[in-house]
């Protein structure tokens, strides 16, 4: 059985999300750069990966704070919050990549394969490594718990990219 360390969860999360923030730029850049929707929907996931990250964090975060005679069980709705949050964030990005999906069944662009497949490659080492820092904490809380599974299977959306580069 686990120790539980809520503030090395919590700076594990600010890892993986300082590392999810970062690989968003690279790919949104990489997909503008390549013409490719695959890059692109893979960035904007990152964004609302990177954007539930940061809400698991502020929501630990609160979850430490002590109970008040107002807040008998203390700040964990904010996780619940969090959650919704997340999800309406995700169906914007949902929106969005419908559109741009239909702008290019509409018009296609040529797909510069060979470097969306190397961005698509250094997304999944990316998500990796989020994953092996999330590993670490993973049984701390549920939202870590969460965090870490969604990082393992934004994995599979970065094979997904590099599958897509290689059809081409």
């Amino acid at each position: 059985m686990r120790e539980h360390h809520p503030k090395r969860g919590m700076r594990y999360l600010g890892i993986a999300l300082g590392i999810t923030i970062s690989f968003f730029a690279i790919e949104l850049v990489g997909g503008f750069l390549t013409n490719s929707l695959a890059l692109l929907t893979d960035a904007w996931h990152m964004l609302n990966d990177a954007f539930s990250l940061a809400l698991t964090l502020v929501a630990a975060w609160l979850a430490l704070r002590p109970v008040t005679t107002k807040k008998t069980y203390g700040y964990y709705r904010a996780e619940i919050i969090a959650a919704f949050l997340n999800g309406v964030f995700l169906w914007a990005v949902v929106v969005f990549i419908f559109y741009e999906a239909l702008q290019r069944i509409q018009q296609p662009a040529e797909v510069e394969s060979l470097n969306m497949i190397f961005i698509a490659v250094l997304g999944l080492i990316a998500n990796g490594m989020s994953v092996l820092i999330l590993s670490r904490s993973r049984d701390e809380n549920l939202n870590i718990k969460g965090a870490f599974l969604h990082v393992v299977a934004d994995t599979l959306g970065s094979l997904g990219a590099i599958s897509a580069g290689l059809i081409m």
